[in-house]
């Protein structure tokens, strides 16, 4: 019902301006419509097709930018903590360098801390489980091509493919494999459809409701 209200407020043009010409943040956007949270936001990028931005564009705003550097101004005096001679002297005794970014355990570390919110948030497969995860991958995607080629007028928009709609996995790869689903049924013609390529970027690993009885369906007729 809160989605179905913002909508109404929230409109695709307004907030594809807001977001992607004005280049606005989420939490911005909260404040400015008085929203307890940015999920509902982030809700309607994915349902207006609007493509949300990485770590890294989100670090390299302008307005994410500016407002750091008032902050740091306003606590340290500089643009940035890292120029306070205080900051530097600091980082020079127990590290030996001037430029933090120089320490390689820090750097490793930064890294460390972005993967662990990615594998929790189910956009990246854990360290541990890539080779074998790679190994159902490549299954699937031979079942996926098969299938493809031999139910191309079943799949739902299939003549669309191009390098704007994706051919997507209802059912996702990392679904499968993590709940030891046969590829096969993840390769199935029915598990499979024409999406476009903001819906399936932002999807991550993220499966439909019915999920289950998706896989039910598919099982019964392999």
């Amino acid at each position: 019902m809160e989605i179905l209200n913002l909508k109404k407020k929230l409109t695709k043009n307004i907030l594809y301006r807001k977001y992607v010409i004005e280049k606005k943040s989420l939490p911005e956007i909260k404040n400015e419509y008085n929203l307890k949270s940015c999920t509902n936001i982030y809700k309607l990028l994915k349902l207006y097709g609007i493509n949300s931005r990485s770590v890294k564009e989100a670090c390299n705003n302008p307005q994410t930018i500016r407002k750091r550097e008032k902050t740091s101004l306003k606590k340290y005096g500089y643009r940035s903590n890292f120029q306070s001679p205080k900051t530097k002297i600091t980082i020079r005794k127990k590290y030996g360098v001037s430029n933090i970014f120089q320490v390689k355990e820090i750097v490793k570390s930064n890294m460390l801390k972005i993967r662990k919110i990615n594998e929790k948030n189910g956009k990246w497969v854990p360290l541990d489980q890539i080779s074998n995860f790679e190994k159902y991958k490549r299954k699937v995607e031979s079942k996926t091509r098969k299938n493809y080629n031999k139910y191309f007028y079943k799949i739902k928009n299939a003549k669309k493919r191009s390098r704007e709609w994706h051919l997507d996995h209802i059912v996702s790869k990392y679904y499968g494999f993590k709940n030891n689903i046969a590829p096969e049924i993840i390769g199935h013609y029915k598990n499979l459809r024409i999406v476009h390529h903001s819906i399936n970027e932002s999807k991550g690993f993220k499966c439909p409701k019915n999920a289950k009885m998706l896989i039910k369906e598919i099982s019964g007729e392999i």
